[in-house]
């Protein structure tokens, strides 16, 4: 079980043959892995619902591209492109959904909603309030190369 999602790029016509096998999704994970392609920025068990909250502004389910930090909280319900039981993905029209939402959430709003989150739910201590403004620029990122090169998303959500 993944301590953190893990972030790879894949071809679109890559997604169909990961899906529902665990042996290709751990041989693509495992050299991804091995060459630098697995990329995994600070999104674990006890902040996904944060990360969920600032990119949606809301604590629903919202299921498509931007619903991806659910997949941890709601795995067998995720509408999306489910690879395995811990493995999802979005093609790259997904990708380019993401990300143009991504485009739209700056730092300050990111330390707005971090802001609503901690005040919601009685968090008086902020010990680093870089932390959700980095990670989402890594996301941003990643997701802005694939629309690019226009590749698929895989992540793994332990």
């Amino acid at each position: 079980m993944a301590t953190e999602m893990c972030f790879m790029l894949v071809e679109d016509s890559e997604l169909g043959r990961l899906r529902r096998n665990d042996d290709n999704v751990a041989r693509v994970v495992e050299e991804r892995d091995a060459g630098g392609g697995l990329v995994a920025f600070g999104v674990n068990h006890r902040n996904v619902e944060i990360f969920h909250f600032i990119l949606n502004g809301t604590t629903a389910f919202v299921g498509g591209p931007c619903g991806l930090f659910e997949t941890w909280l709601r795995g067998d319900e995720y509408p999306g492109i489910r690879l395995t039981d811990e493995a999802f993905g979005l093609d790259s029209t997904g990708v380019r959904t993401l990300s143009d939402a991504l485009s739209m959430l700056d730092d300050a709003a990111i330390r707005d909603r971090w802001g609503e989150w901690k005040t919601a739910h009685g968090i008086a201590k902020d010990d680093d309030p870089s932390f959700f403004p980095e990670c989402f620029g890594f996301l941003r990122e990643l997701c802005s190369r694939a629309v690019n090169e226009k590749q698929a998303l895989v992540w793994i959500a332990g």
